[in-house]
C-alpha cells in the first residue's frame, strides 16, 4: 500500500515538473514558439492523472478478513477499545453479530453461538491472540466440553 502512495506522489511530481517546464517560455505575445513543447505538457498531464489514480488506489483496503491481515502483520493490540473497533469491522465482513454482556463485548458467529468476548479492560498478549484467532478462523475461543462431566 505504501509503494502505491509513493509511486503516485513521484508520478504526480514528475507530471507537475513537465507541465511547469512546458509553460516556462511563454510570453504575453507568443503562445508557443515551438510545437514540441505542447507534447511535453500533454505528457505532464498524463503523469499527473496517472499519479493521482495510483495514489488513490493505494488507499483501498485489501479484500479478506481484517483479523487475518492483522495477525499476518504481527502487531499486538492490547487496548480493548481498538479491539472492539476491529471486531465490528470483522462482524460486517463475516456476518457476525455482537452484544454487550457483563464481561465485555461478546461476538457471536452466524449461528448466534458465542465466538469470543472482548473484556472491558486492556488485555494481555495471550488474550489478544485468542480473540484475533477466533475472529480470523470463526472458531470459538472458549474451552470445549470434553464430555467427562456429562455422565
Amino acid at each position: 500500500m505504501k509503494v502505491n502512495k509513493i509511486l503516485g506522489i513521484v508520478l504526480f511530481l514528475i507530471g507537475g515538473f513537465l507541465i511547469f517546464n512546458s509553460f516556462s517560455s511563454m510570453t504575453g505575445f507568443a503562445v508557443a514558439e515551438f510545437v514540441g513543447k505542447g507534447a511535453s505538457s500533454i505528457l505532464g498531464f498524463v503523469f499527473v492523472l496517472v499519479g493521482v489514480l495510483v495514489f488513490m488506489a493505494g488507499g483501498k483496503q485489501k479484500e479478506g478478513n481484517l483479523a487475518k491481515q492483522i495477525l499476518k502483520d504481527g502487531g499486538v493490540i492490547l487496548d480493548s477499545r481498538k479491539l472492539r473497533r476491529i471486531s465490528k469491522k470483522v462482524e460486517k465482513q463475516e456476518g457476525y453479530s455482537g452484544r454487550e454482556v457483563k464481561e465485555g463485548y461478546q461476538i457471536l458467529d452466524r449461528d448466534e453461538n458465542p465466538l469470543t468476548v472482548i473484556p472491558n479492560h486492556d488485555v494481555s498478549a495471550g488474550v489478544y491472540r485468542s480473540i484475533m484467532n477466533s475472529l480470523a478462523t470463526g472458531e470459538s475461543s472458549f474451552r470445549k466440553r470434553t464430555g467427562y462431566l456429562d455422565n
